[in-house]
């Protein structure tokens, strides 16, 4: 990456970078475009990262569509297509995974369930990051634990890189769009808006109800809609402890992983 900096004349702009797996959607779109209002040029990766795929039938269907992607791209000034190979990240001369662990985000949540998936995704993330050696790096909130898992690695591991959080894109009617939206149905899309109500639900009723009640309320709702709950609960917004009652004076956050028809979503709506 650093030649072609050279090439194009930028080695000394304010570079930013937004790591994609592709299949790119709006979420993305507004990823580069918040980007671009920070730095003089951004380079935007497409990796389906196998190492963060703790189910071989979730990596193989999870959608690749390289052609429409350079075409989303090809649309900005200033942006720079990145499509490494899967050798330039897993070379043979080094260990497959980095060497890097935290107990306190990877064995709650999304880390309780994927097993390896956080350390997969600390190890391609960093490997990007010293490859594209950005001043700044873009992350959509959706997938708010893995944005706190790499802040903090990064903080440790490449502390010159500034990681930014970006607040969710929602489809005109609130669900949080995701490249996996793409293997629903009409009528799953439709069902899958019933995450976003279940959070919003809860957020709703803080200090009106139980929280234990208020979680249950959701939960029924995403039961009676076909979901099949992963977890569904609300934590500390800066470190993700899961809380019980409702604190007085704290930024929480409500966190959701559901399957409906063999597919995988998450969201989460801060509050």
């Amino acid at each position: 990456m650093l030649h072609t900096y050279a090439q194009l004349g930028i080695e000394n702009s304010l570079l930013g970078f937004v790591p994609t797996m592709g299949a790119l959607h709006q979420g993305h779109l507004h990823l580069i475009n918040t980007a671009l209002a920070q730095c003089d040029w951004v380079v935007c990766s497409v990796f389906v990262n196998p190492s963060q795929f703790n189910d071989p039938a979730d990596y193989e269907n999870y959608p690749r569509t390289k052609d429409q992607d350079l075409d989303a791209l090809s649309a900005f000034d200033k942006v720079l297509a990145y499509f490494p190979e899967k050798d330039e990240l897993y070379p043979p001369h080094l260990p497959k995974l980095l060497d890097y662990n935290d107990p306190a985000l990877f064995g709650i949540l999304e880390g309780s369930y994927r097993p390896g998936h956080f350390q997969g995704v600390v190890t391609v993330v960093i490997r990007l990051l010293k490859q594209v050696a950005p001043n700044k790096a873009f992350f959509g909130l959706k997938d708010y634990q893995q944005y706190l898992v790499i802040k903090k690695a990064a903080s440790l591991l490449l502390p010159m890189v500034q990681i930014l959080g970006v607040e969710t894109v929602r489809s005109v009617d609130g669900l949080a769009l995701s490249s996996r939206n793409q293997r629903l149905g009409e009528k799953a899309l439709h069902t899958a808006l019933n995450i976003g109500k279940a959070l919003r639900h809860i957020a709703f009723q803080k200090h009106k109800i139980p929280l234990d009640q208020a979680i249950a309320q959701a939960a029924w709702m995403l039961e009676q809609t076909g979901f099949e709950t992963d977890y569904l609960c609300v934590c500390l917004g800066n470190n993700l402890l899961e809380v019980t009652e409702w604190p007085d004076n704290a930024e929480l956050i409500a966190l959701c992983a559901a399957k409906i028809d063999g597919v995988r979503l998450i969201d989460n709506l801060l509050f």
